[in-house]
């Protein structure tokens, strides 16, 4: 078995030990101990599509690509809940990124071509209270 290195974007990249590698038409996957771990479609040796990986058969990571860029939306997930989701367009965020804690929409944040616009915190009653400027920031 070879140590497969697969970069994206240069904004992620992926290590994935005592894999192998499989191609059907124009997907690529890799597979760990007889399970999928990642499918990806690929165009002239650009990611288009979606991306989902897995582990320990749960879906972890679901991203659509455009020519080898975040294009679309992106979604985390822990234990089967969603964790955050994020909007891109040609590789930058774009659009909102929602934060969720235990599934409940918790923050969300408004991107303009990469540029960090503006924040909201949501409150347990649903109301929606925007963060100012000066406190804004992200870390996912």
């Amino acid at each position: 078995m070879k140590k497969i290195i697969l970069i994206l974007v240069g904004l992620v990249s992926y290590s994935f030990a005592n894999q192998e590698e499989y191609n059907v038409k124009d997907t690529i996957g890799f597979i760990k101990d007889n399970k999928i771990v990642r499918k990806a479609e690929k165009d002239n040796k650009l990611i288009n599509g979606i991306v989902n990986q897995y582990e320990n058969d749960k879906l972890v990571i679901t991203a659509s690509f455009k020519n080898g860029l975040f294009d679309g939306i992106k979604k985390e997930f822990k234990n089967d809940t969603l964790e955050n989701e994020v909007n891109y367009k040609n590789g930058l965020r774009h659009g909102e990124t929602k934060i969720y804690t235990k599934g409940n929409l918790n923050r969300f944040y408004i991107y303009n071509k990469g540029n960090l616009e503006k924040g909201f915190v949501v409150l347990p009653n649903g109301i929606k209270k925007e963060i100012p400027k000066k406190d804004l920031s992200i870390n996912i």
